[in-house]
């Protein structure tokens, strides 16, 4: 009883000022992030997922775009399609800015930490995951749009989550990238004759060849082909 009231105050209470303010301007620099975006497959998939589910959960390795492509997804929303964006990072603040009547999309980043299983986070959904629900129920215009490591969303067994959330593995075949995909997300980074220098294995060695080509300076000491080929021998000598 004592729930369902403190969950009715906290949705008949609107977003404070400064909150919005701070949420403008989140949202302001990943739509600057997102100038180079390229849309793919999975970039479609998700976004039309994401019109008929409720939650969804994106997963995939380190650098593999996670992030990019559920900002797109919900970005894309809040601009055609009316839906109020709200970025968390506090799964608290989900129940505590949820509307009873407007259409919302909440995104929150690695949902269960960055690095390593976050206790608070994997508690919180255990134990508070049941308000999400009623939240989901009253208004089926309430979305929830989280990304996972693939190695933390594999370690975590929260019934709630794994019910609820349609689950999207951005290296599950039709949604990882192709050779192209990662050609044409080079070249938004790099120059043409600079990708094409490339070979096809190179391309499509690692999982986070997106977060290679966002992090590439043409002032490293190294070849290109040489930074691509071995990424984490250049990192480590920096």
């Amino acid at each position: 009883m004592r729930e369902n009231l403190e969950l009715k105050n906290r949705l008949d209470n609107p977003i404070p000022e400064n909150i919005k303010e701070l949420q403008n301007y989140e949202k302001k620099q990943w739509k600057e992030r997102l100038d180079r975006f390229v849309e793919t497959e999975a970039s479609r998939i998700i976004l039309e997922s994401m019109k008929k589910d409720q939650c969804i959960l994106v997963t995939g390795p380190h650098g593999c775009g996670k992030s990019s492509l559920a900002f797109h997804v919900a970005l894309t929303l809040e601009e055609n399609e009316d839906f109020e964006l709200l970025i968390v990072t506090n799964p608290d603040d989900i129940v505590r800015y949820a509307s009873k009547d407007k259409k919302q999309i909440f995104i929150i980043d690695d949902i269960f930490g960055k690095y390593s299983v976050h206790e608070y986070d994997t508690m919180w959904w255990s134990k508070q995951g049941h308000l999400v629900l009623t939240l989901l129920d009253r208004n089926k215009d309430f979305k929830i749009l989280a990304t996972c490591r693939s190695y933390i969303y594999r370690s975590v067994d929260i019934v709630t989550v794994k019910s609820s959330f349609v689950h999207h593995n951005l290296i599950a075949d039709g949604l990882q990238l192709t050779e192209d995909n990662r050609r044409t997300i080079g070249k938004s980074y790099l120059s043409a004759e600079t990708i094409d220098q490339l070979g096809s294995e190179v391309i499509m060695k690692f999982s986070f060849f997106p977060t290679l080509c966002a992090d590439y300076s043409s002032d490293m000491k190294e070849t290109v082909v040489e930074y691509f080929q071995h990424p984490i021998v250049m990192w480590l000598q920096r």
